[in-house]
């Protein structure tokens, strides 16, 4: 916990000590307002993510950064051995992609600035690549579903001018990396709607219709 704040432990352990307090029925199971499966940490798990310290960290690195904060941290909040929260809380850290006031475009700047990809692009601007890489992160965390890139909020990311992005998108679009699926509705404030396309060649990311996304590390 070298790097660790003051600031930081002082978060974590508010919103470790919430959740002991007021634990969930069960930590091993529980279920959303509509019916599907959620865990009973998920929100815990996306209120420490909001810390800028725990944000980036992988499961197999934050658990043992909560139980260095708070060593009995594990069995305060209901599981039946370390072994066994250790274990949930791992996998639950890991499938958590978004911060509890974190946007997802957010969050994919965030983890394209710590897991960059390398493209197979004919462009050699940092500024398409780094567009790239948030698109794809972006794509990894809505999974099938579409995605937005506003081009004004991208600009504002990337230092760059609104019509700059329009053309960089424009570009990625001829590359095969994005698939439009619906144009930008300016007057009604609704930005463009995309799918990210692309499949793994070794270590580089290569467009393709095929649309399989490698699941991050």
């Amino acid at each position: 916990m070298a790097n660790l704040s003051a600031e930081s432990i002082s978060y974590v352990e508010t919103v470790l000590q919430r959740y002991i307090d007021d634990p969930p029925d069960d930590p091993r199971c529980g279920a959303s307002t509509d019916g599907d499966y959620k865990h009973p940490y998920w929100d815990m798990v996306r209120e420490l993510k909001d810390d800028s310290y725990m944000a980036p960290l992988r499961g197999y690195v934050a658990i043992p950064t909560l139980i260095q904060i708070r060593p009995n941290v594990l069995t305060e909040l209901g599981y039946d051995s370390p072994e066994e929260g250790f274990d949930d809380l791992e996998m639950l850290w890991d499938t958590v992609m978004l911060g509890a006031s974190e946007s997802p475009l957010a969050a994919a700047v965030r983890m394209a600035d710590l897991y960059p990809m390398t493209f197979q692009t004919r462009r050699a601007s940092a500024v398409y690549g780094r567009l790239l890489n948030i698109a794809y992160h972006l794509q990894v965390m809505r999974g099938a579903a579409y995605i937005s890139l506003p081009v004004v909020r991208m600009g504002e990311i990337l230092g760059v001018s609104p019509m700059h992005i329009s053309r960089l998108l424009a570009f990625a679009r001829a590359e095969g990396f994005l698939r439009p699926l619906e144009k930008a509705h300016h007057f009604q404030r609704m930005a463009a709607k995309f799918r990210f396309h692309c499949w793994l060649d070794g270590d580089v990311v290569a467009p393709g219709v095929a649309g399989r996304i490698k699941t991050l590390p």
